[in-house]
C-alpha cells in the first residue's frame, strides 16, 4: 500500500481493478505517478486517483455522464480530462468511480463515467482539488508501458 501524508492528510491507494498509481511528495499540492498498459487505461487510472484524493467511500455504478474532451496534444488532453471530471464533482456533486475512455487520436477522447451523487452518509470529503495542472506533467510510453505524472493544485 502506498501512502502519502501531507497537505490533504493521509491518502492511501486501495486495491484496485485498474493499473497502479502512487501519491508522491509535492510541496503544497498533491502529485500522483501513474502506470498502465494502455493510454486509455492511464487516463482511467488518473481519474481514479483524482477521486481518491477528493472523496472517501464507495459509489454505485450509475451512469453519470458521457463526454467528449479535446485538447491541443495528449498531455493537455489528460489535464482537460481530469478538469472536466473535477467540474462534474464540484458543480454536479458527482462521486465518480467508473470510467471508460476511448481515445480518438492524440487530441480527443470519448468517455462514459459512472458513480452517484455525493451522499454525506456514504462519502467523506478528503481534499478540495482546484485543478489538474501542467506543472510537472509527464506522459510517456516506455518498454510497452504508459507512465505519467500529474500534480493537482489543492
Amino acid at each position: 500500500m502506498d501512502v502519502k501524508d501531507g497537505v490533504c492528510g493521509r491518502l492511501s491507494v486501495m486495491a484496485s481493478r485498474r493499473p497502479s498509481y502512487a501519491f508522491i511528495e509535492h510541496t503544497g499540492d498533491v502529485g500522483v505517478d501513474l502506470e498502465a498498459p494502455t493510454l486509455e487505461a492511464l487516463f482511467e487510472t488518473a481519474a481514479e486517483a483524482l477521486f481518491t484524493i477528493l472523496v472517501e467511500g464507495e459509489a454505485a455504478d450509475r451512469p453519470a455522464a458521457s463526454m467528449v474532451v479535446e485538447a491541443s496534444d495528449r498531455e493537455a488532453l489528460l489535464v482537460e480530462w481530469l478538469n472536466e471530471l473535477l467540474y462534474l464533482h464540484t458543480v454536479g456533486g458527482w462521486v465518480l468511480r467508473h470510467y471508460r475512455v476511448r481515445l480518438q487520436g492524440e487530441t480527443r477522447l470519448r468517455a462514459d463515467v459512472g458513480g452517484e451523487r455525493l451522499d454525506p452518509e456514504k462519502h467523506q470529503a478528503r481534499c478540495e482539488v482546484k485543478a489538474a495542472t501542467f506543472h510537472g506533467l509527464r506522459l510517456l510510453h516506455e518498454a510497452g508501458v504508459w507512465r505519467g505524472r500529474v500534480i493537482f493544485d489543492v
